[in-house]
């Protein structure tokens, strides 16, 4: 996390939020050492429910002026992904890796002619496409864009799908077009996300490594 917010604060972000659930305090405790950069933790008390219930009580700082970076908070990943998402021509965009498992457990990204055609964990839609990648977590939104994906939450609340993951929110933006949402590769470069034990070897050995040897900035603490 430390690390996670001085690249954010390195790329001009000024106002980090932070939905925080299980064991919060912990979480607030080490916050509270981060320094150069406005960080706001917002609680929400039904963590044990899916993400999507963690963006709807930070739905507030989605209906903002400003374009939004929604990113999850558990990936170590090279700076450049960071660059990348924050540079793309794309007001709305999203970032993929080429190298996705064959599994159920990341969320992929189905791609046809330089478009997203399906977003989410499962293909559900039955247009064609020409392959999928895995999607890193890593979003940014236009204000109108960050706007209207407050509704689309709303409607998974209220019809109690609140077990939901807030990509699938984002996948009903993707297949209503009303969003237009582009990508941007980042294959190759350092990237992985920490869910279990055997993630966190692997960040440790293979791509903390890397970052060390590419020069990124790693925190320590």
């Amino acid at each position: 996390m430390q690390r996670h917010i001085e690249l954010l604060a390195a790329c001009g972000v000024e106002h980090v939020v932070v939905g925080v659930g299980y064991r919060h305090h912990l979480i607030e405790a080490e916050l509270n050492r981060v320094s150069g950069v406005v960080i706001e933790t917002v609680f929400n008390p039904d963590y044990h429910g899916g993400n999507i219930v963690t963006l709807w009580y930070l739905r507030a700082h989605l209906d903002d002026p400003r374009r939004v970076l929604l990113m999850d908070a558990d990936v170590l990943y090279d700076e450049c992904l960071l660059d990348k998402l924050m540079h793309s021509e794309h007001d709305n965009c999203l970032l993929v890796d080429e190298g996705c498992e064959v599994a159920e457990e990341p969320v992929k990204v189905w791609l046809s002619d330089g478009k997203i055609v399906d977003f989410g964990k499962l293909l559900i839609t039955t247009k064609p496409f020409e392959g999928y990648s895995e999607s890193v977590g890593f979003f940014k939104f236009s204000p109108s864009g960050a706007h209207q994906l407050v509704p689309t939450c709303e409607t998974f609340i209220e019809s109690g799908e609140r077990d939901a993951l807030y990509e699938e929110a984002i996948r009903e933006l993707v297949l209503s077009e009303s969003v237009d949402i582009g990508f941007e590769l980042v294959t190759g470069l350092p990237c992985t996300e920490i869910d279990f034990h055997s993630d966190f070897d692997k960040a440790r050995r293979l791509v903390l490594l890397r970052l060390h040897e590419s020069g990124s900035r790693v925190a320590t603490g």
